[in-house]
């Protein structure tokens, strides 16, 4: 299939891939200055708004059952987000990769900024607790459609095998940082009650938005905006069902979501019921969060890059659906809100571990031009399961009235289900699939030219797409009027190297024959336009690789 734009950035430059290769944790010394400086900017922008997101979701709980009298009300707090998701992920990812990264993460931050201060004004105003919850309806509609974008800045900035470490980073400072948030709005909202605090929010957001601002990210010029906005909405969100659909781990992916999202929302909302019976009040939940993120903390700050930064993905979101569906089955077995907290810690560690896994899923086996589209599609499907059986486990609790314990046991089922799915995904890439052997291998392959002009005499192709044209912009910069912008690409896929047309004027031509898609060997002549390139290949690794792979 033909793409429309270049994939993803090249990323980091050589030194950066060897040093990736040795494995230390401290990913960002080994970047450029300039790259250096977009992660420090993106991780404290992402502190800043999550400091914000934990203070302003603990406020509205605490706001709409001091309001409604009714825990299972403020539960509905929690409902309206993954209503936001399901909403948003419908339409979000065509409009995602079709905008700048940057001018994303800008208008998330500024969105958020006045939705803060429109919650202050409610609550300074006294208006009824369903605005409240329209608000955190907007609040995360904003803060969900965006949030690709962010994941989009490790894709074009990190080598793939550094991309599962980057992401655990990233994320144990919004864990850390949401624990601040809870910790700080509970002490408050104790001290003051929950009207005062909410003025402190809107701050929050516009610190992140002056720091996004700043970013430069230069990997991102491999991306051809103006072809992807030449296609309509519709266009492009075909395009993503179909990738995803046809991708293999992209489609596990989404059964295996799926089927996790039965048990994470009815959870959530259970959990709020609950803890309210067992502290006759929601002054604790905001701990109860705490005690889930700090183990989210713990998991993605010290076990992912230690010890799963270079495994498979599909294994280490298998396992951490295992512990969530485990979590789930002792939390009825509790009597007090200690004792929920320490099965908080646990359901915390497996929720940062999923989330790390499903992001490093997408960011390995997704090209950063359709990365959006890939994680809505994925997404989408599960909050619909979701949002079914939030249904169900509300018309149990209050039309039925069955006690909220009896029913965690029940939904601890679904995360194994999903976990072993995820596993099934684990053995594939070990088995048919088999890319990790083969991308974890040395840089060997060499695009040499023959004829032509070229701003260099030759390209490396290694972890990272070559992408070829006239463009300043392409990898690897052919002078040649018959070439397109961005005329070709050339990556590894599985056991070997291929080249794609990328909707070239002139076509590609391999050994004299025209091809939209085609395996490289060693030797191989490619023609663009009046250039010609040899292919070379240092070693048979390929053979080497078909052969063990065949022999395990």
């Amino acid at each position: 299939m033909k793409t429309g734009s270049p994939p993803a950035a090249s990323g980091p430059p050589p030194d950066a891939r060897r040093g990736a290769r040795r494995g230390t944790a401290r990913v960002p010394e080994r970047l450029s200055p300039e790259r250096r400086r977009d992660f420090l900017f993106l991780i404290t922008s992402r502190v800043s708004t999550r400091l914000g997101d934990g203070f302003l979701r603990i406020l509205s709980v605490l706001l709409v059952a001091e309001k409604s009298k009714d825990p299972m009300i403020a539960g509905l707090v929690l409902v309206f987000r993954y209503v936001c998701e399901i909403l948003i992920n419908a339409i979000s990812g065509p409009i995602i990769d079709r905008l700048r990264i940057r001018t994303s993460l800008m208008a998330s931050d500024l969105a958020r900024t006045v939705l803060a201060a429109l919650l202050v004004g409610a609550v300074i105003g006294g208006f009824p607790y369903p605005v409240f919850l329209a608000l955190s309806f907007l609040g995360d509609f904003v803060f969900i459609f965006f949030k690709p974008a962010a994941d989009k800045v490790v894709k074009v900035t990190f080598p793939v095998e550094e991309g599962t470490k980057v992401l655990s980073q990233i994320d144990a400072a919004n864990h850390a940082s949401n624990i601040g948030g809870f910790m700080l709005a509970s002490l408050l909202a104790g001290w003051l009650g929950p009207s005062l605090p909410v003025v402190l929010g809107p701050p929050f957001f516009l610190v992140s938005f002056l720091l996004v601002a700043r970013l430069r990210l230069p990997g991102e010029a491999a991306i051809d905006y103006g072809r992807e906005k030449k296609k309509s909405y519709w266009a492009r969100q075909r395009e993503g069902l179909g990738y995803t659909w046809a991708s293999p781990p992209l489609r596990l992916l989404l059964l295996g979501r799926s089927l996790v999202a039965v048990a994470r929302g009815s959870f959530t909302v259970l959990s709020v019921v609950y803890l309210a019976g067992l502290a006759k009040g929601l002054a604790s939940y905001g701990y109860f969060e705490s005690a889930q993120s700090a183990g989210k903390v713990l998991v993605t700050a010290l076990v992912i890059p230690l010890f799963f930064a270079h495994r498979s993905t599909f294994l280490l979101t298998g396992l951490a659906e295992i512990a969530i569906g485990l979590s789930f089955f002792s939390f009825n077995l509790v009597d007090d809100v200690l004792l929920a907290c320490v099965v908080g810690v646990a359901v915390g560690v497996g929720q940062a571990a999923e989330a790390v896994g499903i992001d490093a899923i997408l960011n390995r086996y997704a090209d950063a031009r359709i990365q959006g589209r890939a994680k809505s599609t994925t997404s989408f499907g599960s909050r619909l399961s979701g949002l079914a059986a939030m249904g169900l486990v509300y018309l149990l609790v209050n039309t039925f009235h069955v006690p909220p314990g009896s029913l965690f046991a029940w939904l601890g089922i679904f995360p194994v289900l999903g976990g072993v799915v995820f596993l099934l995904g684990w053995l594939s890439e070990r088995g048919s699939l088999a890319q990790v052997e083969f991308l974890q291998g040395p840089a060997t392959a060499t695009l040499r030219v023959v004829a032509g002009d070229a701003g260099e005499p030759a390209a490396v192709v290694g972890r990272d797409p070559v992408t070829l044209g006239r463009s300043r912009r392409a990898n690897f910069v052919l002078h040649d009027d018959a070439v397109s912008r961005f005329h070709a690409v050339v990556r590894r896929e599985r056991f070997g190297w291929v080249i794609e047309d990328l909707e070239s004027s002139n076509g590609v031509l391999v050994n004299g024959v025209q091809v939209d898609k085609a395996e490289l060997g060693s030797g191989d002549e490619v023609t663009l336009g009046r250039t010609r390139l040899r292919f070379e290949v240092a070693t048979d690794e390929t053979t080497r690789q078909r052969k063990a792979a065949g022999g395990a």
